[in-house]
């Protein structure tokens, strides 16, 4: 629907440009009037950024990255934290008082949603910059070193993503990769939708609320886990993962080398889903595939860095976990997050 809508305005537009200059022939209309057109289009898109990839500040945006919440969260620290939290949003919700309450420490939970190893790598080495932390937990998702998404994407438009140190090339990709997105009709048709409801003073925006350590804001709920507990769409994440990719391992492994040359412990866990997913997981082969390669992978790793420690928490009984305390079927609450946390600084603390 959107692709035709887009396609009738460019000829509705061709059509108006060769009636008011009909000594111009349609081939010399066409080589004018498409790339105008489309230079409108890809304008358009980024001075509104409704994503939030561009940073353009024109209009408020739909959403902020999580990237930027937590780097300016963490720049507006006067003193900086000395223990720090990394993973996707499925460690957004671990609070940081167990760093105080176990260890003497001022936490801060930078992890981003999406994040995969890239992310927290360049958070870590921002950080490094500024601050080098006495702790780390991070919470690496399965997917987190897979070989099939491209390095990087997250954290384009980000400040963050210079600390990725990124090859040249893979920079022009990423950047080519996300000026083509710009010509979707579908992100066309969003983004007037959005400017509207931004000039109307309607614009609902969705971005991540927390407090000055990273922290989310609780939201009071005593709902049960949502309905999508066996959601197969979720599998998603595992279509064309067939193996751990040799980029994002070096980056895991830089900062564990540069952890242990600051004698900066590391503890990694494999966050918890609930049991209903796990059954559903643990049919496929390539889920149990891909969880026996990471797994083998981070014991290896502890042979090589001895400041490094792992925790498999994917079941909640692995850390005396509350089965049903997770917003959907691989997001833990609070609670279980906090019980995370706990059980991880009883031994490094």
């Amino acid at each position: 629907m959107y692709i035709q809508f887009l396609l009738l305005i460019l000829l509705t537009g061709l059509f108006v440009w060769l009636k008011s200059h009909p000594q111009q022939s349609f081939k010399t209309g066409s080589v004018l009037w498409v790339p105008a057109m489309l230079g409108s289009v890809l304008i358009f898109n980024i001075v509104v950024d409704g994503q939030g990839y561009f940073g353009t500040g024109v209009f408020e945006t739909q959403r902020r990255l999580d990237t930027n919440t937590k780097m300016d969260a963490y720049e507006a620290l006067s003193t900086k934290p000395e223990a720090l939290i990394l993973g996707s949003s499925r460690s957004q919700a671990m609070p940081t008082a167990p760093f105080t309450t176990l260890c003497g420490l001022q936490g801060f939970n930078a992890a981003m949603g999406g994040a995969k190893v890239e992310e927290n790598y360049a958070f870590f080495q921002y950080v490094m910059e500024n601050a080098p932390p006495s702790i780390i937990v991070w919470g690496l998702d399965l997917w987190a070193l897979n070989n099939y998404s491209v390095i990087g994407m997250e954290l384009v438009g980000s400040p963050l993503y210079w600390h990725m140190s990124p090859d040249p090339i893979l920079i022009l990709r990423n950047y080519g990769t996300l000026i083509s997105r710009q010509f979707d009709a579908e992100l066309l048709n969003s983004n007037i939708n959005l400017l509207y409801s931004s000039l109307q003073g309607t614009l609902n925006p969705t971005y991540l609320n927390i407090d000055a350590y990273g922290n989310i804001i609780p939201i009071e709920s005593a709902e049960p886990p949502s309905s999508n507990l066996a959601n197969a769409s979720e599998f998603s994440l595992y279509a064309g993962y067939t193996g751990l990719l040799p980029a994002r391992q070096t980056m895991l492994e830089d900062v564990l080398t540069s952890a242990e040359a600051n004698a900066i412990p590391v503890a990694i866990f494999i966050p918890p889903m609930h049991a209903t997913r796990i059954q559903l997981y643990e049919a496929q082969p390539i889920y149990r595939d891909r969880h026996a390669e990471v797994t083998d992978y981070l014991d290896m790793l502890t042979t090589q860095y001895p400041s490094f420690v792992w925790y498999d928490f994917t079941q909640v009984s692995a850390f005396d976990g509350i089965e049903d305390n997770f917003w959907d079927a691989s997001h833990p609450r609070y609670e279980n997050s906090q019980l995370i946390l706990e059980a991880i600084l009883k031994d490094l603390c």
